[in-house]
């Protein structure tokens, strides 16, 4: 049996600038971890994940890369988010 989606509100992303990860996670229907870990793998396409000095991570979420995502209008290159030489490292 199919998994039924249900249709989420997009203009909750409208008062962040940096969406939560509960809120991405909501809005996309996956559970926390799997937003965490893909932003950690470099394999968010709209989201980053950081490890600071103290070896905990930040996360960043943009809203309206997140809203391209669900509406289906994102325009990127995987390797972009996964390739080293193309951030610059």
């Amino acid at each position: 049996m199919q998994k039924k989606y249900e249709k989420i509100d997009l203009s909750i992303l409208d008062k962040y600038s940096n969406v939560p990860v509960a809120v991405a996670a909501k809005v996309t229907q996956k559970n926390e971890v799997f937003i965490r870990q893909t932003m950690k793998d470099g394999r968010c396409p709209f989201g980053i994940a950081t490890k600071t000095a103290d070896k905990s991570w930040d996360f960043h979420i943009s809203p309206g890369m997140l809203r391209a995502y669900m509406n289906g209008t994102m325009c990127i290159q995987f390797n972009q988010l996964t390739d080293p030489s193309y951030m610059g490292y």
